[in-house]
């Protein structure tokens, strides 16, 4: 959290190599935790979303580092629906639209296979940076999947 706040002072490219190297290292140290590699690409999310003067080279670095944690997270718990859900909504925010039709997919397959009602993805709002959207996450997934994509930038 330090060296997001750090870069979101100084977007600068050392900065930004700092944030994803202690990002490597924070998944590198707990290589059984899908949460941390979620929780990472929801930070370099956010940081999409902000109004800081980024490059077009630090942009395309924070992208890539976002699907690259989101795509870590599925890999560690491939059956969890809300870590597809959040792998679905990094490609769109990243601009990958059919991976992200992809992703949505796989989200709902797998909340439709889940058994706990309190674990279904129409029960949590969709949120990245600490926003609250108006829709929730399943019915954020079949925006997503019915091609009602708003690209903003």
């Amino acid at each position: 959290q330090m060296l997001f706040r750090k870069f979101q002072l100084n977007p600068d490219k050392e900065n930004l190599e700092e944030l994803v190297e202690s990002a490597d290292r924070g998944i590198l140290f707990r290589p059984n935790n899908s949460k941390v590699a979620l929780e990472t690409g929801k930070i370099f999310l956010a940081l999409l979303g902000e109004d800081l003067v980024l490059d077009p080279e630090a942009k395309s670095r924070i992208r890539k580092e976002a699907n690259r944690m989101m795509a870590e997270a599925t890999d560690r718990r491939p059956n969890d629906a809300m870590h597809a859900a959040y792998r679905a909504f990094c490609h769109a925010e990243t601009g990958q639209w059919e991976q992200s039709r992809q992703w949505a997919g796989i989200a709902l397959e797998l909340d439709a296979r889940n058994p706990h009602a309190d674990k279904d993805l129409a029960n949590f709002p969709f949120r990245v940076d600490g926003r609250v959207g108006e829709l929730n996450i399943e019915q954020e997934l079949n925006r997503i999947r019915s091609k009602k994509l708003i690209k903003t930038e």
